[in-house]
């Protein structure tokens, strides 16, 4: 994720304009927030998955 995130998202060449550096920061914490979101989806189709407390029996 951080690499294909860096890919996208290089670092400005040179000396950046302060809304250059706010847009790139943003571009990549928009990245992270989407990755946390595709985790969270993924970790509630894996809870789904597990069996409930209420079938098993001692």
């Amino acid at each position: 994720m951080t690499a294909e995130c860096y890919e996208k998202h290089s670092e400005p060449h040179g000396k950046a304009e302060p809304m250059q550096r706010t847009a790139h920061c943003g571009a990549i914490a928009q990245n992270y927030m989407n990755a946390e979101d595709e985790a969270d989806e993924l970790a509630r189709e894996h809870r789904a998955m597990r069996p409930r407390a209420s079938h098993i029996k001692n």
